[in-house]
């Protein structure tokens, strides 16, 4: 018996089951040291477990306490008599079986601090007690398991959304995903790592422990124009015709603006200010921009409306009567202008204050005086097929022109406009250029255009494979030296010295499979580097203030730069990856990247052309609607099938977080309730499947 005891007190243990070389009694995926660095994979547990030599010891009992800053997050213990039929032995008596996973913390989204495990082993009295080597959990690039949620559930390629960042106010950005009508307001030096916003995405809100998201709001409707006014007000557009106006950015938490929102319009909540104001108008709200003290709103009907300032307050905030025709002032009211009624709507508004273009989704480009007059036809011009003429006696249409392509963007740039196309073209010209019909006084081709003699309004020009998403120019007081950023819709981003030459292919760059290089050198080298992402960006912004560059896509995704970037291929050196981006090794540029939560609802919000996605994707997403599940659960967990086709094929297994089945079932009824008093608490992962299509679904025990 003394010297069973003595074996005892010997207890050695085994390292984490995932680590390859002794790392100590506690280890985090393998890995013991100061700054622990977790990744986000299936099966990937960020607290793992220990095992001791003599878990076959039925007399000995284990127990395991996971202690942060001091406090115990979790207790476990364990009974070599649990363990009796995983110890099987050879004719020699030796044990060859693999110990069980004993210990194991599966905690979802740890908070930073400094952990470690308390070990105790009895036998009638205490045999030994440990503590492992502390290990200090910051957020490091590969970080604490932040976005492990968005892994599972929000991984169906249907999921994708326009995703656009805005640099409005001192301390803060804010994030629109447009489709979804889903707005983070973050603080502006956030986090690192995946996950950098540390976003819950079952709640939407922060992780416990983060504090980067300041507030966000949840509207019902897809988001088509974001607007923040001089006298600090912004304007939200929605696609089924409403608009907000609300003070400042609004205030924080879940709902930060404070509204009610109804299918007619917004009301605000009592006790908070910042609701403004709202309208309903009878289309679509495509484009909303202040120029010069006021402000135009554009629709999807072709009507344009232009206010003083931000207009005025409660449901009718602009004090407006809308007709067939446009609009007209109510009387005591003076927010009211003038308007405008076109046979297309606009996609956007460019301005420098002296000039005004409103670019047309039929392709017209409209050059109007400052900000145009006021009344009906406030920009006194006659619509024809090819364009616009000024009205004798009015001083405000200057030109117009109408070309191959859409006016995605027009980056004015010192002495110089650049204006990109959306079939792939890109125009540069004196000013603004000139005036009446063909103010640019340009002929198009199919390579570019040609300037017409007598005329200096061209300077230069380039033709590319794929549409303009947007074109950035970042001043010399922002980094070393200018430079202008193009990005395209087949993922491709230019990246240019200053703003580039003249003439025919004014950036000196050949187009190849992965971006863009020097055509010759024996001209001023423009191309600085390129990129070529896996999907379409949709914005990309620098922040003076912290001197960040940040790039959104089309897929949910961000991440956000150091600086401007390096040079060659993939200037930004990021690896893509499925739950966002990482830093290529040995580079520094990417410290952060996002995939925001996936809104559900936004799929109906979507036209024809955008969801010409496969069959299994557009299954993924009404089954995920259909499939109901009661989460958090307890000691039952519910699985409502009743919206499901009786006569379709499913399946249902659950996984816990080390990647083991703990339940299957290949037929339901219109409830499955499975018994887990005896699970452990913690986070699972249900898998259903449905005529052979797998849906994920994070569940948590409590």
């Amino acid at each position: 018996m003394k010297n069973y005891l003595s074996l005892l007190f010997f207890l050695v243990f085994y390292q984490a089951i995932y680590s390859q070389q002794d790392q100590g009694v506690f280890s985090i995926n393998g890995v013991s040291t100061s700054t622990t660095m977790v990744t986000c994979n299936e099966g990937n547990i960020p607290f793992t477990f220990i095992t001791p030599y003599n878990y076959c010891e039925s007399a000995v009992t284990y127990s395991f306490q996971l202690i942060k800053d001091g406090s115990v997050v979790q207790s476990q213990s364990f009974n070599g008599n649990q363990s009796g039929a995983a110890c099987v032995y050879d004719t020699n008596g030796n044990l060859i079986t693999v110990p069980p996973i004993i210990g194991s913390f599966g905690i979802e989204n740890p908070a930073p601090g400094t952990y470690k495990v308390h070990y105790k082993a009895t036998f009638g009295i205490t045999l030994i007690e440990y503590d492992s080597n502390s290990i200090v959990l910051t957020n490091p690039f590969y970080g604490t398991y932040l976005g492990c949620g968005n892994c599972y559930e929000n991984s169906g390629s249907w999921c994708h959304d326009d995703v656009r960042v805005f640099d409005f106010e001192a301390d803060s950005l804010l994030y629109v995903l447009m489709d979804s009508g889903l707005m983070y307001k973050v603080k502006k030096n956030y986090g690192t790592g995946y996950n950098m916003l540390a976003i819950d995405d079952d709640t939407l809100n922060s992780l416990p422990g983060y504090d980067y998201i300041i507030g966000y709001q949840n509207f019902e409707e897809k988001i088509n124009a974001v607007e923040y006014t001089a006298d600090g007000k912004l304007l939200i557009g929605f696609d089924d015709g409403k608009i907000l106006k609300i003070n400042g950015l609004g205030g924080g938490g879940m709902n930060m603006f404070a509204v009610n929102e109804s299918n007619s319009n917004f009301s605000g909540i009592a006790g908070y200010s910042y609701y403004s104001g709202s309208h309903k108008f009878n289309s679509a709200v495509t484009e909303i921009k202040q120029v010069n003290g006021v402000t135009f709103v554009c629709l999807s009907s072709g009507k344009i409306l232009k206010v003083n300032g931000s207009g005025g307050s409660g449901l009718n905030l602009f004090a407006i009567s809308e007709n067939s025709n446009g609009f007209t002032g109510l009387n005591g009211y003076n927010y009211y202008i003038g308007h405008a009624y076109f046979s297309s709507s606009v996609f956007r508004i460019f301005s420098n204050s002296v000039h005004t273009f409103f670019s047309f989704d039929n392709n017209k480009l409209l050059k109007i005086n400052q900000t145009g007059g006021g009344g009906m036809n406030m920009f006194a011009v006659n619509e024809t097929n090819g364009g616009f003429s000024g009205i004798s006696g009015y001083n405000y249409y200057i030109g117009h022109t109408q070309l191959s392509g859409k006016v995605i963007d027009m980056e004015f740039q010192g002495a110089y406009t650049t204006l990109g196309f959306s079939n792939g073209k890109l125009l540069k010209v004196n000013g603004t250029g000139g005036s009446g019909m063909n103010m640019f006084a340009v002929d198009e081709t199919a390579s570019g255009f040609n300037p017409i003699s007598g005329y200096n309004y061209y300077v230069g020009q380039a033709n590319y494979s794929s549409g303009v998403k947007e074109i950035l120019s970042i001043p010399a007081n922002g980094v070393t030296k200018p430079i202008t950023f193009i990005t395209f819709e087949n993922g491709k981003l230019l990246k240019s010295s200053g703003i580039g030459g003249s003439g025919m292919n004014m950036y000196n760059a050949t187009e190849t499979s992965l971006g863009f290089v020097t055509t010759s050198t024996g001209y001023t080298q423009y191309v600085l580097g390129s990129s070529n992402f896996d999907v379409e960006p949709t914005d990309i912004a620098y922040i003076p203030s912290s001197k960040q560059t940040v790039l959104c896509f089309n897929n949910r995704k961000a991440f956000k730069s150091m600086g401007v970037g390096g040079t060659g291929y993939n200037c930004f050196a990021v690896s893509q990856e499925d739950i966002g981006f990482a830093p290529l090794y040995g580079y520094n540029y990417v410290v952060g990247t996002q995939v925001f939560p996936c809104d559900k609802k936004f799929i109906f919000h979507r036209t024809s052309e955008d969801l010409k996605d496969s069959t299994e994707s557009k299954i993924s997403a009404s089954v995920n609607d259909a499939i109901q599940i009661i989460n958090p659960f307890s000691n039952e967990l519910t699985i409502d099938f009743s919206q499901i086709d009786a006569n379709k094929k499913a399946a249902i297994q659950i996984n816990n977080m080390n990647g083991q089945i703990i339940y299957e079932d290949d037929s339901y009824f219109n409830d499955e309730i499975i018994n887990t008093s005896h699970w452990a608490k913690g986070v699972y992962i249900c898998v259903i499947s449905i005529d052979g299509v797998s849906h994920h679904k994070k569940i948590i025990k409590n």
